[in-house]
């Protein structure tokens, strides 16, 4: 596995300490952070950030895993791993990504303890800023997704009007253009989910929102007891009362294993179509659409030349 990769690469297969889900805060400021999985042995420590998502996380300039760093350099509570006139001290840091859906699953960097100093001072410098500067601009983005008052935020506000604004309907469109505001179309659509959930949690809890109302959905009707539907159903001339259907690929590939034989011989019975195409950032894995003649047979259901 990638974490045994981790153990073996940087600390020779040999036993270490770990832990998961480990909090780190920084003394001074209300600034803190979990991290996921972390091993250290001797000279050596290891911070890692497990990811779940398709698109790719790289660990280069990784601000999460830096602040992470940071913030255990800060933290009292940690301070004996870098100062102890006892035992031997981290004096390298290894950052490490597991995403299991990344082309690369596991990625890793190392540094030299006096890095998480760098980080630490760049940290505070921009905690001390927002704190003195009062009108300190918030900065919609990805970010955003993490924050509890995202739904009431004037930067969110502000970049749903402006994607409103932008007049697309003319070609040609630049093409940076219509990327930035795509972009800025992703994070309002996902505000806008945000905000519908608030609504709704607020008119279940009995409180009041301005201009709407909760309602039933349309009710669907189903039998109250299948079986004594189907009784029924045959004692008013319905022989079969059940509808058939054959099992999909993936049913009956796992059907004839578990039957000792080979998926492989339905494979002659069995074509991939494709249903159409999906919009999704450049860093997504999956190959792009070569040319426009690829798509217009495609859609055309046309065969390549």
């Amino acid at each position: 596995s990638c974490i045994d990769q981790v153990c073996e690469t940087y600390f020779d297969g040999l036993p270490v300490a770990w832990q998961t889900e480990m909090r780190v805060r920084h003394p001074d400021y209300d600034v803190f952070g979990t991290i996921d999985l972390s091993f250290h042995r001797g000279d050596t420590l290891a911070i890692g950030d497990l990811k779940f998502g398709r698109y790719p996380v790289s660990v280069e300039n990784n601000k999460q895993l830096e602040t992470y760093a940071a913030l255990m350099w800060r933290d009292p509570f940690f301070r004996s791993l870098f100062e102890n006139d006892e035992r031997e001290t981290v004096q390298h840091v290894i950052f490490f990504i597991v995403q299991p859906q990344n082309p690369e699953p596991l990625q890793t960097m190392t540094f030299n303890v006096e890095m998480l100093e760098k980080w630490a001072v760049e940290m505070e410098t921009t905690v001390q800023d927002i704190l003195e500067n009062k009108d300190h601009p918030f900065q919609a983005g990805e970010h955003c997704k993490w924050c509890r008052a995202a739904v009431t935020c004037p930067a969110q506000k502000a970049q749903a009007l402006r994607a409103l604004s932008e007049d697309l309907v003319d070609p040609p469109i630049d093409p940076d253009e219509l990327g930035e505001v795509l972009r800025m179309a992703d994070q309002v659509d996902a505000w806008a989910k945000n905000v519908r959930a608030a609504a709704f949690n607020e008119l279940l809890k009995g409180r009041r929102v301005t201009g709407h109302k909760l309602v039933n959905k349309r009710r669907r009707r189903d039998w109250v007891n299948d079986v004594a539907a189907a009784d029924c159903l045959r004692s008013l001339g319905v022989n079969d009362p059940y509808d058939r259907k054959l099992l999909s690929p993936a049913k009956a590939e796992k059907a004839v294993k578990k039957l000792g034989h080979s998926p492989k011989d339905l494979a002659v019975h069995i074509e991939a179509k494709g249903s159409g195409f999906s919009l999704v950032p450049e860093g997504d894995p999956r190959p792009a659409v070569d040319r426009a003649h690829d798509v217009t047979l495609s859609v055309l259901n046309l065969p390549k030349l």
